[in-house]
């Protein structure tokens, strides 16, 4: 990489993980303009950035009324949904010249719908709203829609202003979040009238864009691209394989103006995810973001019951002869149970993550709309979360409880510090979590020795049978009791957590929470860019130095490791 300072606009601009990126790999660069009606994004971009309360102590503002004005005409803090502004009379005056500064600091064009053309950059992102794309949501796709109520896909190898509705002869002005994609198309064909094309153009989004469904729009969008003059490269990446455990794949195109693509671009070689679920998890999480017990009871329920079905364990392979205890147990990573030989180990959980899901109970696999459901949990077990999306159900964390051992009252079970790992108990009087001697966050009996349990299914924990053994608990179907002390404990991930999933330092996080609501962290979160696959991708793009390797340059997370080293 020279020393030219690389430019950069930042479509859809979110949060900033592209801006995150290049200040990660190090190089010189300047934002010029981001683009973002989503007000509180907008105030998190800034905050990151930029000192939000020096500046607003030393800028000159505007009266109330022309600030008013001026954010709405650029269709900040507009609510599509509703159809209706946000930032009114009514916006205290000090949250309004917060989102006020926060708009100038960060060079913001707001609604791309209101923005007529481009400066020159050398990229421009565009990862515009999965929001029509994903499987979790509409699937209305990339579509105009008429007042008339009449849609239809948009057609990319048309990139006329003047859309004309089929229906009823209107011209179109809306369209679906996902179709805004449309509205790139205008700005880069003004851009190429004016000779002011970027070098390189880069999207990302949810890989359903190249499924069957929406690949023939995607295919007439490169095509377009290729007849203004770029050669674009695509791939499906997973952020597990980019030092984020977190199982999110998504498309990442990037495209290259002709005149200055020597062919050469490859995208970047995966590498071993190190960093478990574990090490991201905060160590004191407040009460608020526990589940409540009644709750954990009748949702653990379902996960215990299905739980052995779900994973496909053989019982009969599992190591179930008692060979001592230990204080520290081996630790063994959530993989295949078929892992444990004859010899003698202990396995140790980490914290996992199950979602929370609505399902047929006689038919879990049954998506039918209007079936009877009842909610279950479904657990990842591989030491990744689920994908980080606005939905808080989807990554719910299940951690043991620790408990502590009186000679007089068996085990006192409570809440102290997260607990990444289950370790058998002592006959001393310290704090201890207890260990199951399989990967199954389920199997947590059958520790001391098979007169206490042979592996059957159904295992729980039971208080008045725990100390100083652990008894199995089963109906006659096999299928678990539920006791009326649950031992484990189910919590949603913290906002910080997710952050930190989506690759972002904690100081990141804590200026952003300054400013706005959890809400509206998780959100952010949700519609974020892993930072780890963008700083892959632009060291590829712009790194030749072959001393280094992208992934020198991305956010480490080992917290509960041993050392914080996430600024």
């Amino acid at each position: 990489m020279d020393n030219k300072t690389f430019s950069m606009i930042e479509l859809f601009s979110g949060i900033g993980a592209q801006e995150r990126a290049l200040r990660q790999l190090k190089i010189p660069y300047r934002i010029i303009n981001t683009c973002d009606c989503d007000k509180d994004a907008v105030l998190s971009y800034a905050a990151m950035r930029f000192d939000i309360d020096k500046a607003t102590k030393e800028y000159q503002f505007p009266t109330q009324d022309k600030m008013i004005e001026e954010l709405q005409n650029k269709g900040f803090g507009y609510d599509f949904m509703k159809g209706k502004h946000t930032i009114t009379s009514r916006t205290p005056i000090n949250k309004l010249k917060k989102y006020y500064i926060a708009d100038k600091l960060s060079n913001n064009l707001g609604d791309i719908s209101k923005v007529e053309r481009l400066p020159y950059a050398d990229i421009v992102t565009y990862s515009f709203p999965c929001t029509d794309l994903s499987v979790a949501g509409r699937g209305e796709g990339m579509v105009n829609k008429c007042s008339c109520g009449y849609s239809w896909p948009i057609d990319f190898s048309n990139n006329s202003e003047s859309l004309i509705c089929p229906s009823c002869g209107a011209k179109v002005q809306s369209s679906t979040r996902s179709g805004l994609l449309g509205k790139v198309q205008r700005l880069l064909a003004v851009s190429k009238k004016e000779n002011t094309l970027p070098k390189y153009l880069l999207l990302e989004n949810v890989k359903n864009l190249v499924g069957k469904k929406f690949k023939p729009q995607f295919d007439a969008w490169i095509r377009w691209l290729d007849s203004i003059g770029y050669n674009t490269y695509y791939q499906v990446l997973n952020s597990k394989n980019f030092g984020i455990p977190q199982n999110r794949e998504r498309i990442f195109a990037l495209s290259i103006r002709k005149d200055v693509d020597n062919g050469n671009f490859k995208f970047p070689e995966q590498i071993p995810l190190t960093t478990r679920l574990k090490d991201i998890l905060e160590k004191t999480v407040d009460e608020k973001y526990y589940l409540s017990g009644d709750k954990v009871e009748s949702i653990l329920a379902n996960f215990i019951a299905r739980q052995n079905e779900a994973s496909g364990i053989n019982l009969k392979d599992q190591a179930t002869t008692f060979d001592g205890i230990t204080d520290v147990a081996h630790t063994l990573m959530a993989r295949d149970y078929k892992g444990f030989g004859n010899q003698s180990m202990t396995g140790v959980i980490e914290p996992i993550i199950v979602a929370s899901r609505g399902r047929n109970p006689e038919n879990p696999s049954d998506r039918t709309t209007g079936s009877p459901t009842e909610q279950r949990l479904e657990a990842n077990m591989n030491g990744t979360t689920n994908t980080i999306t606005t939905v808080a159900k989807d990554n719910y964390v299940m951690e043991p409880v620790v408990c502590e051992p009186l000679c007089d009252e068996g085990l006192r079970f409570f809440k102290d510090d997260i607990v990444g790992t289950l370790r058998t108990i002592d006959a001393c009087c310290d704090k201890r979590v207890i260990e199951p001697e399989d990967i199954n966050p389920v199997r947590i009996g059958n520790i001391y020795g098979e007169q206490f349990g042979t592996g059957y299914a159904g295992n729980v924990w039971d208080q008045d049978s725990v100390s100083p053994t652990i008894m199995t608990a089963q109906g006659g179907n096999r299928q678990p009791l539920v006791v009326d002390n649950v031992k484990w404990r189910i919590r949603k991930l913290t906002p910080k957590e997710c952050w930190r999933l989506m690759g972002f330092s904690d100081k990141d996080c804590n200026h952003a929470s300054k400013y706005v609501s959890n809400s509206a962290l998780y959100k952010q979160a949700g519609n974020s860019i892993v930072t780890s696959c963008l700083v892959a991708i632009f060291y590829s793009l712009l790194f030749k130095d072959s001393s280094t390797k992208w992934s020198d340059y991305i956010v480490q997370y080992k917290i509960n490791g041993g050392g914080d080293n996430i600024g």
